[in-house]
């Protein structure tokens, strides 16, 4: 169940998960412990296919306004490119080498949100957004 609205990634990317969800990559059949005791082994299944995955995090560890321009230091972890959007318009890639980077965006004074997706092997893998200001 999806609390709040969520987005598809792959080749699906950007478009809003709705109505009958999605189809599993892992498929799973309920057990009598699932139905008896709060789905104990849909949570054990779950952890086991959660740890086996590689983990992608990205952070905008700093952001600021600097004569016009917006500054952002980025660090990423098993991401090898940054698109960079400010106030949802695309406004920069980067490759990233050793998991991080400095990026500025000039003419971004008035910006109000920052937002960086990251793509491992030309999949996207992570985003994480900044409120501005």
């Amino acid at each position: 169940m999806a609390i709040r609205r969520t987005l598809r990634v792959g080749a699906n990317s950007g478009t809003p998960v709705e109505d009958l969800g999605i189809t599993p990559d892992v498929p799973y059949r309920m057990t009598r412990r699932d139905l008896l005791e709060g789905n104990s082994d849909l949570f054990e299944r779950a952890g086991q296919v959660l740890k086996g995955l590689t983990p992608h995090p990205v952070a905008i560890t700093e952001a600021t306004m600097t004569d016009g321009a917006l500054r952002l230091k980025v660090q990423a972890t098993n991401i090898d490119r940054l698109d960079v959007y400010v106030d949802q318009r695309p406004r920069n890639s980067v490759d990233l080498t050793d998991g991080q980077a400095d990026i500025t965006i000039p003419d971004t004074s008035t910006a109000q949100s920052a937002r960086v997706e990251g793509f491992a092997d030309s999949r996207l893998v992570a985003s994480r957004t900044a409120r501005l200001g």
